[in-house]
This record gives C-alpha cells, sequence and structure tokens, in this order.
C-alpha cells in the first residue's frame, strides 16, 4: 500500500475517521462525535475542505476504510 498525501486531482477511496476507542478525547475542538455510516462505532468527525469531501467515495471510520482498501487491492 502506498501512503501519499492527495492532490486536488485525485478522485475515489475513502478518508478514514479515527476511532474513539482509539482517541478517547479529540485533538482539536473542531473534531465532533459521530457513529461511522457504515458499522455505527463511534469515531471523530473533522473538519475538511468541501473539495476534499467531494473527492471522495465516503467518509467512515478507520477500520471500514482499511477494509474498504483491502478488497479493492484483491
Amino acid at each position: 500500500m502506498i501512503l501519499e498525501p492527495r492532490k486536488r486531482t485525485d478522485r475515489g477511496g475513502y478518508l478514514a475517521m479515527p476511532l474513539r476507542k482509539n482517541v478517547p478525547e479529540p485533538h482539536d475542538q473542531g473534531w465532533k462525535l459521530t457513529s461511522c455510516p457504515v458499522c455505527g462505532r463511534e469515531c471523530w468527525e473533522r473538519p475538511l475542505s468541501d473539495w476534499l469531501r467531494e473527492s471522495v467515495d465516503g467518509i467512515v471510520c478507520t477500520e471500514c476504510a482499511l477494509a474498504a482498501g483491502s478488497n479493492q487491492a484483491n
């Protein structure tokens, strides 16, 4: 798996929200507690720019993003 900063021209993929079980307290006042739309786990939604939100297939918890990424690799 190659990890690199997202470019404005990139499309698809999933953004990962930190799970509350991994990050019990928010790192920033802008983080809001929410739940993953796929699995329902508690996670932190972070402020994101509109272009970033519009360029991805979804915003899910870290575990769901990793699972989606490993399914695409197969």
